[in-house]
């Protein structure tokens, strides 16, 4: 096969208008890719095999599923037989199709800027695996989170087919299939917490250092909005001023509340984000969601309000029973209080 950017993702019909958009976006980004998608359901697949789109490959579950991840999937929430499968899908990939590398990505995601940037970084450190820091706001509050789920994101994960990058590939493979929980003991989340020590444990990984990478609600407070030419968005930091455009954005935690309201779930991590920031990265990303959920009624009769369930809808009650109840930390107690009185508003966006 012809050298290009490879990348794979798995997600099921409840998540074909953020997978359509992400790749619309590495369309525009770039058209010199292959995108891998495991369908987890048979209305995606439907769905996604109808487009003819020579970047696109679809991949039934049925021939993704081995006998060990069948195993697996018995005693396993959704959530976590997912994450168990995201490095099943990247060795898929890198065994089946022969492919030189591949790059784990989220369906939740949209880039801005031509992923070669990062792909020019990896191959400079020589390494065989790229793996990159969730980017918390360096507080109290924050490192519990990186103590909980881990100092890696498992969002933009490259693996090089070489016997290192393969044998570190297997490892991980092997430590999801044991355990892929979604209970936080400080051990074991998900397939993240894993990566906490690869840097001690393996040779030939490498931390992605470009800031335009992984910014994501979690990390948003570290940045200013400095301006937006078409798609392009330029960000800067608050801590050295250094200016970059923005790779990609991970649009996690977006739960409709009803058809044309969503809570972005922003506003309740510490430090505050200026809403022209919010409005940069979210606002448009909704005119496209939008567009994708419009063409998939129209075109396939699938309504995806119909056919998932929307979000609960966010009770400042409810909040603050949950942190009297579980918050044992009086000074965030208090801040988390503060941010659902004066906060927790700004994440409610009509769309």
């Amino acid at each position: 096969m012809e050298k290009k950017i490879v990348f794979c993702t798995l997600f099921n019909s409840g998540y074909l208008d953020k997978g359509l958009a992400l790749l619309q976006s590495l369309h525009e980004t770039s058209d010199d890719f292959r995108l891998y998608v495991v369908a987890f359901d048979d209305k995606c697949y439907e769905i996604l095999s109808s487009y003819s789109d020579k970047n696109l490959i679809v991949i039934a579950l049925s021939d993704f599923e081995s006998p060990e991840l069948l195993q697996a999937k018995k005693n396993r929430t959704s959530q976590e037989y997912c994450w168990t499968c995201s490095c099943h899908t990247i060795k898929y990939v890198l065994e089946t199709y022969g492919e030189k590398q591949c790059t784990y990505i989220d369906a939740d995601m949209y880039f801005y800027h031509h992923p070669q940037i990062l792909f020019d970084e990896i191959e400079q450190s020589g390494c065989d695996v790229s793996i990159i820091e969730h980017g918390f706001v360096s507080n109290k509050e924050n490192m519990r989170y990186i103590s909980a789920s881990g100092k890696y994101c498992i969002e933009f994960n490259t693996f090089y087919a070489t016997e290192n990058g393969m044998k570190i590939l297997n490892w991980w493979c092997d430590r999801c299939l044991e355990c892929c929980t979604a209970k936080a003991d400080g051990i074991h989340f998900g397939d993240q917490k894993y990566l906490d020590d690869w840097t001690e444990r393996f040779d030939g990984v490498h931390v992605i250092k470009n800031p335009g990478a992984g910014v994501a609600p979690w990390n948003l407070a570290k940045y200013e909005y400095v301006n937006k030419k078409g798609k392009k968005i330029t960000l800067k930091s608050k801590s050295d001023k250094q200016e970059f455009p923005l790779v990609f954005y991970h649009y996690q935690q977006i739960r409709y509340l009803v058809d044309n309201q969503v809570d972005i779930g922003v506003y309740m991590y510490p430090k505050h984000v200026a809403l022209i920031l919010r409005d940069a990265i979210y606002n448009d990303y909704f005119k496209i969601i939008n567009q994708y959920r419009n063409d998939l009624k129209v075109k396939f009769d699938f309504d995806m309000n119909e056919n998932m369930k929307c979000g609960e809808k966010f009770t400042y009650s409810q909040m603050l029973l949950d942190i009297i109840k579980y918050e044992r930390n009086l000074v965030i107690a208090m801040c988390r209080i503060w941010r659902v009185l004066f906060r927790k508003k700004n994440d409610i966006m009509t769309v």
